[in-house]
């Protein structure tokens, strides 16, 4: 079984799944994709999305939404969708389609009705670009970067071949993502190689370790840094991890 492919909201199966030792902890990173993001704009000046991701009083969506709507209050939550929506459309390389789905799941979620048009698609691309104006800003630099040299490079230093400018943004998100992934992995290995607790499996952005009484709070205090494996990133926007645990079964997890 893919356990990846299971429905976040899924119960029946993941009650299947429980601890052979004491506990199942879960390390996830927050929002990884954006904060690498984040990091790219803020290199090229704009510190928009990294001051908000860096304040624990705002939230990324919240501050989406905001513009895409031209609010002066909290929005509601299907605007708070359509805003998360849009904040990860661009990291996978959506465009006027993908906006368009998303004012239709919009419309069947939200008392309020927005057109979902090719014209209201644009119409939210420009205010959201309004908003981070950054994003532009790094397409732009991967463009001519790979028009000089012939390739890009990930935060490790790997060298991309992107088949198109509209695939740019998203490869070097998506690479740096999974470099930070595979730099805690072997951390995870070698700091776990002398002890009972062990790693069980990686979900997408989630490590999943299988932890004994004895051992558990050094792993609370300690498993989050090591998914922070790239100072020259957290010196600039904070790689922050969540902690969850369960003493039952996978899904019936809680907030550590």
């Amino acid at each position: 079984m893919n356990i990846q492919t299971l429905p976040r909201k899924d119960k029946v199966v993941k009650r299947a799944f429980i601890p052979k030792l004491d506990y199942f902890l879960f390390a996830d990173y927050d929002q990884i994709e954006m904060r690498i993001l984040a990091y790219y704009m803020a290199k090229l000046g704009d510190n928009s999305m990294k001051d908000v991701l860096a304040d624990p009083e705002k939230d990324l969506h919240t501050e989406s939404a905001t513009g895409i709507f031209q609010l002066d209050r909290e929005p509601t939550d299907p605007q708070r969708q359509l805003g998360k929506n849009m904040n990860f459309s661009m990291v996978y390389g959506g465009g006027k389609p993908a906006v368009r789905r998303y004012l239709t799941q919009f419309n069947q979620e939200s008392e309020e009705t927005v057109p979902a048009t090719w014209g209201y698609a644009g119409v939210v691309l420009d205010r959201f670009h309004a908003r981070w104006p950054g994003i532009q800003r790094v397409v732009n630099a991967l463009d001519q970067t790979y028009s000089t040299r012939g390739y890009l490079r990930t935060i490790a230093g790997a060298r991309l071949h992107p088949p198109s400018k509209h695939t740019m943004l998203n490869a070097v998100v998506q690479s740096g993502a999974a470099e930070c992934m595979r730099s805690a992995l072997r951390i995870a290995h070698k700091k776990l190689v002398n002890m009972e607790s062990h790693l069980v499996c990686v979900v997408h952005d989630e490590l999943v370790f299988d932890v004994c009484e004895s051992e558990v709070d050094y792993l609370i205090q300690n498993g989050p840094g090591w998914m922070d494996c790239f100072p020259e990133v957290s010196e600039v926007v904070p790689i922050t991890t969540s902690l969850e645990w369960s003493d039952t079964n996978w899904a019936d997890k809680r907030k550590v």
